[in-house]
């Protein structure tokens, strides 16, 4: 399966609300963008999480998420060939929670699952201290896709499709006032970098647990 398949399909189960779906084809395309962003054939749990990383201001500022996904460290139980994760950033979180379990054939773990409404009908974070569980606010994959979709090295991509990405201040906003039709905007972080340099976002907040 191509790369833009893999984004565009990820696209469609979200947007579906199939989460896990979704999932299945993001983590992927996020190891084959990030071959092409490091101009390497293979990349290791390093680099994707670099990667990751790297985005993650994107992925911050498209969700209107407020929580610093580089320097926050979630208190988590994670087992990995490496020993057990205490705590983890967002990107170590969707590597070994999501693309390992998925790369090694295992379901997702529902102590990291995505929700979009909390119980009391907002979008937000529920963060287990005792049982070590993230419940994400959904968009947070919506915002990876949405990365991947501008990373300078899909400026190559080309699709016609009918899908769109929609943003504004407000993040439950019924008539987002800015849209993004996934088909023009492949490759096109620098102009998305202005973009939100240029409006008035308020500063990601790095928790500690």
């Amino acid at each position: 399966m191509k790369l833009e398949e893999r984004i565009t399909r990820a696209f469609k189960e979200y947007i579906e609300g199939n989460y896990s779906a979704s999932l299945n084809y993001l983590c992927p395309a996020i190891e084959g963008t990030a071959r092409k962003f490091f101009n390497f054939k293979k990349v290791t749990r390093s680099d994707y999480i670099k990667f990751v990383d790297y985005y993650s201001d994107i992925i911050e500022r498209f969700s209107g998420c407020g929580i610093n996904l580089k320097d926050t460290k979630f208190p988590v139980y994670i087992e990995t060939d490496k020993g057990v994760l205490k705590e983890a950033k967002f990107s170590e979180i969707f590597y070994y929670a999501y693309r390992c379990a998925l790369m090694h054939g295992n379901e997702i773990s529902d102590k990291f699952a995505f929700s979009a409404l909390l119980p009391d009908g907002k979008r937000g974070w529920q963060i287990g201290m005792i049982d070590k569980c993230i419940l994400f606010p959904e968009n947070l994959i919506l915002s990876t896709i949405f990365a991947l979709v501008v990373c300078q090295s899909n400026a190559d991509i080309n699709t016609e499709t009918s899908f769109h990405f929609s943003w504004d201040h407000n993040i439950d906003s019924e008539n987002p006032r800015y849209i993004f039709e996934l088909d023009v905007y492949w490759g096109s972080e620098p102009t998305i970098r202005r973009f939100f340099e240029k409006h008035n976002i308020m500063p990601s907040i790095t928790m500690r647990f």
